[in-house]
């Protein structure tokens, strides 16, 4: 899914996956 165009996002989309974890964590009252 990542290809070489895709590399340059890189960073934003590790930024996104990281907000979605840290977002996930400390709501419990999400579930």
């Amino acid at each position: 899914m990542f290809d070489m165009n895709n590399h340059k996002k890189q960073p934003i989309i590790n930024l996104i996956i990281n907000t979605s974890n840290i977002q996930s964590l400390p709501l419990p009252e999400n579930e």
